[in-house]
């Protein structure tokens, strides 16, 4: 039966984001520079932290996403947080493929020197790429943890590539004003979505616009239908990973959560956030890390 995490108060201030000692650092991996954040661990007696967790963000997103959910995990993990190649700080590159993706994650999860084998967690399309991570490289990781990533039970049509234009705005305020969420949804803390919003957007010669590489959006039929083979991957793993979803998410939805029991079996491993949409991390990041701190054990 599915389990609920229900968010905690301590994310429901804007003090959620102030003081956090979390730092920037970049790795590189096949010649791209790659942003992260970076959170080490406090541990009070001096040894290596608890737990060591790697997360991988949604699409076109970026590693600041993570932030809020840093400040509500325990001080005694290290917790990184990746910005795919053509998001976020990191590099941008002529092509994109899904294979290089999670190619880029087992190189920067060396790279960094966790003390521990990390956990992988990935939300939406980071889950997506940390499904074929843990498939292709599961000798790097400890466990996987997917959230609110949309895996299709039917095989659904390529469709066509976004056919979408860069616009440039003539100051940042009014570039941060244009931020949404994609798929759209109630903010239901402003001061995060702020937040997000003002690490976003950058300054280009033509004014300022999104931060992520436009490239992003085409690419080979390959990346544009890998959707389709998701469930496969995810239910040939040896180790089941643990699922979290938004209660109120469009994209798995009552309707997904029926379907994910019926191909995974009654006694799958799901766990349902009540009150987030599908943008869990952002909408309760305590209640996101009470699910990731049990699934841990």
């Amino acid at each position: 039966m599915p389990q609920t995490h229900h968010p905690a108060s301590r994310d429901d201030s804007p003090a959620l984001l102030d003081g956090q000692a979390i730092q920037d650092r970049f790795v590189t991996s096949a010649g791209s520079k790659l942003h992260l954040r970076w959170r080490a661990a406090q541990a009070s007696d001096g040894g290596k932290p608890r737990v060591s967790l790697l997360c991988l963000h949604g699409f076109l997103a970026h590693a600041h996403w993570f932030d809020p959910l840093m400040a509500c995990l325990p001080a005694d993990w290290e917790v990184a947080a990746l910005s795919f190649a053509g998001m976020g700080q990191s590099d941008w590159r002529p092509a994109y493929g899904r294979d290089q993706d999670w190619q880029d994650v087992v190189e920067v999860s060396a790279a960094l020197g966790f003390q521990n084998q990390p956990i992988l967690f990935g939300h939406s399309f980071g889950g997506a790429v940390a499904t074929h991570a843990m498939a292709n490289a599961s000798d790097s990781f400890d466990r996987l943890m997917v959230c609110d990533t949309s895996m299709r039970f039917v095989p659904a049509p390529v469709g066509r590539a976004w056919n979408s234009q860069r616009r440039f705005y003539a100051s940042r305020a009014e570039a941060e004003g244009r931020f949404r969420y994609i798929p759209e949804q109630p903010a239901q803390k402003p001061w995060i979505k702020d937040f997000i919003a003002h690490h976003s957007v950058r300054e280009f010669d033509e004014g300022w616009s999104w931060v992520f590489d436009f490239g992003r959006f085409s690419g080979p039929e390959s990346n544009r239908d890998f959707w389709n083979q998701l469930i496969e991957v995810y239910e040939g793993l040896a180790q089941r990973p643990l699922f979290i979803r938004g209660g109120k998410s469009a994209l798995c939805s009552p309707a997904w959560e029926r379907a994910f029991y019926d191909r995974l079996g009654p006694d799958a491993p799901l766990v349902t956030i009540p009150d987030a949409y599908h943008h869990v991390l952002l909408d309760q990041p305590a209640a996101l890390a009470e699910a990731i701190v049990v699934g841990a054990g």
